[in-house]
């Protein structure tokens, strides 16, 4: 029996910026952005030689450690994003020929002003280092971000005042 895979990744940009959001809300940590990049850093630091990844820090490695093997080859059929979940989700849908629903965000956060956290270039670049397979493997960057489209419209609205 022949089975369909597929997983769903998000923008490593966006990804730190919500991931750093729940570790403050949902665990209480305590500390800045730039401090949970340090630790994401030091963690996938940690994992990187026995991909080993425990629980308690699965947030913070790259996604590709999941879905690409040791001859950085994909491991499920389908890869989709998050920025494109409805159309990405439907594909699926229609490859295994089920009924589709249309998903239903309850869950949303408040719209974030996400490029506040890279005014630090360094957490930028931390972000690129740590999540380099990531940017690479899903053809990601910052410029295809959420963090880049908010700051865009957000200068283009000042603009027109």
């Amino acid at each position: 029996m022949k089975y369909y895979s597929f997983s769903f990744v998000r923008n490593p940009y966006d990804r730190a910026v919500s991931d750093y959001k729940w570790q403050k809300n949902v665990r209480k940590q305590n500390y800045n952005f730039r401090t949970y990049l340090k630790n994401a850093y030091k963690i996938c630091n940690q994992y990187e030689s026995s991909k080993k990844i425990n629980y308690e820090n699965c947030h913070y490695v790259p996604q590709t450690w999941y879905l690409f093997n040791e001859e950085n080859r994909s491991v499920v059929d389908f890869i989709g994003k998050y920025e494109n979940l409805q159309a990405d989700l439907e594909r699926v849908i229609s490859k295994l020929k089920i009924n589709s629903k249309l998903l239903k965000n309850e869950n949303r956060g408040k719209i974030m002003p996400y490029f506040f956290y890279y005014w630090d270039i360094r957490n930028y670049f931390l972000v690129k280092k740590i999540y380099k397979d990531d940017l690479k493997n899903f053809n990601y960057s910052f410029f295809k971000s959420n963090v880049l489209r908010i700051l865009i419209k957000r200068i283009l609205s000042k603009l027109k005042k």
